[in-house]
Parts: C-alpha cells; structure tokens; sequence
C-alpha cells in the first residue's frame, strides 16, 4: 500500500514527532510510505527528525512571494504530486490552515483523506478564520484521528461521527527506567508558549524554593516566551534556582534521572512530552487540562498526581508531596512507566493502519 503523509515541517514537535513514529512503522510493515513537509525547505536543516531510507521525505521547493501566492504555490506542487504519486490514502497531523490547504489540492481526488486533531478543539485555534477553515476541511475529509474522546465530542455530530480516538505512541529509543539517586531537579520540556503557562510553573516553584535551597528548576525548550519567563524568575527571585536550556534532540538522556516531570498546561491535546516522562518513569504532577490528555493517562496517587489549571498552590502542594513522599513518588514513577508497553509505536501503527484499511475499503 502507498501512503502520503503531509505536514509542514519536521522539526521535533508533537504533530512532527507522532508523525515520524508512524511512518516509519508503515514503512517497517512494507508499506510505501511518502512525507511531503507543506512548509518550505528553508530552515530545516538545523533540528529535525531523521528517517529511515523506507521513508521517502520532500519539501516544497524554496520561493518567495506574498502569502496569497505562496498559497497558490503549495496547493498547485502538492496537487502535482497527488498526481504523480497516486497514493492509496493521504494522512495529515498538520495545523488546520494547512489542513485546509490540503483539502484544496486533493479535492477533485478520490483518493481517501484521512485529518487528526492535535490540540484542544475548545481553545486551538484562536482565530475564527482558521476555525471556519478547520470546520472546511474536516467536513471534507473521510476519517478524523482524535487523540481523546473529549476532542471528538467537541465537535458538530456530522464531523465527531468521522471520528476514532487512537493513541499517541511512544517511542522505542527511550532510555531504561533510572534506577539511582535522582538528581534535585525538576524539569519540563516544551515549547516556550503562552499554552504552556510556565508563568504557573515558576510560581509554583517561587512558593516550595526557600525550603530546597539545592532543588532546581530546569526547563527545555525554544519559543517566544524566553526573555519573558526568564525575567519572571528574576523577579520571583528564583533565577539562581532556574534553568532555561534550548531543546535537544538528546532531552531524554538529559532529564532522565531528574527528581520529577511537572507540565502546567492550560491545555493540550495529548502532550508527548508528559507520555515520554511518564514511559522514563519520573514521578509527574501535570495540570487537569482540557481536552483531557493527561487524566486519559494519569490515576491521581496511582501513577501520577493532576492538579487543577491555574492554581500555583495546588501545584506547588504536590510537588512538595513528590518531595516529601519519595517514596510514593517513586511508586507512581514506576507504575507510569507501564505506559511505554501500552503504547508501543508498532502497536498504535496497526490502529493506524487497520483506519486506513477501513477508509480504502469504503472508497472502493
């Protein structure tokens, strides 16, 4: 079977890094597997996933011009292409601008056109415009991934009634579980945006720091909230104490042996990141946040501790419970870790491809 995935770049985030995942299983189970970045190729070169050579990667050449023209550029390469390729089905985890895009270029095609939803629906995205436009394409589409039953419900019954939950995988290559002394860190990665309410984080943190005087605060990650976040901590008086590093293809050997994960989103979709920790077994206090991906995952005191969104107290407290419940924390660590088996990438593949199968069959 040839399969075509679209998305706009390949640089190591979540829509990127289920993406890769997945393709790449397809390609392990002989399958003909095409990824065409949406996006141009300039810039990417500095930190992307690598694929193996089963996995045929392109870009859309570089060109200049104003957005209504490059609009026009992409539809009509990625139409040729469509073309030329003549896929079995199209599967795209892009933004829903894009996802628009791609509807355009297929939609004299018969070929079945398979869209998931990778944030919270109720919040992302903001601009009415690209809501109409997600609404277009989903409408358009055969199938809608959802990655939790809540996303799914968000939406008008004619959309949601595509739909099917499948699972984010995890992938292979993590480190073993640590078994040592953990260092005095607490860590996150993620991209420095206003959706990840690290503002929340450092607060929590201002609040338990004068009684750790050795415990860090290490945060990974790139975006436009640096400056800001770091002179937050100035003025929390917490910045010998805090850490921003930029994100690293090698995060997972970083943080490994760090005290506990901690994710103060306002919202998610599923955050990978939170999956990843949880599979490394770090001990992880995560906010209960829309749409939902971190309590489909996390047992309050089993496996984890959720707090609510927003509250710098309440996530404060159970931090300082982590801390001062070692104990505990490390049996929630361990019991996270069983997720990495649950959701094993060759796994969550055949959800994928058992979906595809099902949508070339009803096109048939």
């Amino acid at each position: 079977m040839k399969i075509l995935f679209l998305i706009e770049t390949i640089r190591p985030n979540g829509a990127e890094r289920v993406t890769s995942i997945i393709a790449e299983q397809l390609a392990d189970m002989s399958h003909d597997i095409f990824l065409i970045c949406t996006g141009f190729e300039h810039g990417e070169k500095n930190q992307q996933y690598s694929f193996t050579k089963n996995v045929h990667v392109e870009f859309i050449p570089d060109i200049s011009g104003n957005r209504l023209y490059l609009l026009f550029v992409r539809i009509h390469y990625l139409r040729k292409r469509i073309v030329e390729l003549n896929p079995d089905c199209i599967i795209s985890l892009a933004q829903p601008r894009s996802l628009f895009m791609i509807s355009m270029a297929q939609i004299k095609s018969s070929i079945p056109l398979i869209f998931s939803e990778r944030n919270d629906p109720s919040h992302y995205p903001s601009s009415k415009i690209e809501r109409l436009l997600r609404l277009i394409a989903y409408w358009s589409c055969d199938q809608i991934v959802f990655q939790t039953i809540n996303a799914k419900e968000f939406f008008p019954l004619k959309i949601s009634r595509k739909g099917t939950v499948i699972e984010n995988p995890i992938t292979n290559n993590l480190p073993v579980v640590w078994n040592g002394v953990r260092k005095p860190y607490i860590t996150t990665f993620c991209r420095l945006a206003p959706q990840k309410n690290l503002s929340l984080l450092l607060q929590a943190f201002a609040l338990l720091s004068d009684d750790y005087p050795k415990l860090q605060l290490v945060i990974y990650g790139n975006g436009e909230m640096k400056n800001r976040l770091e002179e937050e901590a100035k003025q929390l008086n917490i910045s010998s104490q805090t850490t921003f590093f930029p994100h690293s293809m090698n995060i997972h050997s970083l943080i490994n042996d760090c005290l506990m994960y901690v994710s103060s989103s306002d919202y998610e979709g599923q955050s990978n990141a939170m999956l990843e920790a949880m599979a490394m077994g770090l001990p992880c206090v995560c906010t209960d946040c829309p749409c939902g991906g971190a309590n489909a995952v996390i047992q309050n005191g089993i496996n984890g501790l959720l707090v609510p969104v927003g509250d710098a107290e309440k996530l404060s407290e159970a931090m300082r419970y982590m801390l001062t419940h070692p104990e505990d924390a490390c049996q929630m660590g361990r019991n996270a870790s069983t997720i990495r088996y649950e959701r094993r990438p060759e796994q969550i593949a055949k959800k994928w491809l058992n979906l595809i199968i099902k949508v070339t069959s009803e096109d048939n």
